[in-house]
């Protein structure tokens, strides 16, 4: 999302036209169909972190949520850099940055 939001707000160019190509092949060649979707099954899972977070009087950052609500819709881990912004949720997270 951040790369695509970035290119985004670049002005119509060649630049803007060859890396939103480069980003479509990074993408593909490097993702492919692993990239979890946010479906039905993480947007429940995200729900119920944001009341969990909410009886807690967390701030609930939608965004962060339904990143969470994905990792546990799919059994996987978060790997991220931002681990305090996922300290209180109840899903595995790691910092590939650290190991």
């Amino acid at each position: 999302m951040e790369l695509r939001f970035g290119l985004e707000l670049l002005d119509p160019s060649r630049r803007k036209a060859e890396l939103a190509a480069a980003l479509a092949r990074l993408t593909e060649s490097t993702f492919g169909d692993r990239i979890a979707p946010f479906d039905l099954k993480a947007a429940e899972a995200a729900g119920r972190l944001a009341a969990a977070r909410r009886r807690n009087g967390t701030t609930v950052d939608h965004r962060d949520t339904q990143i969470a609500g994905i990792a546990l819709a799919h059994r996987a881990r978060l790997v991220t850099r931002n681990l305090r912004d996922f300290a209180d949720l109840d899903v595995e997270v790691t910092n590939p940055w650290n190991e």
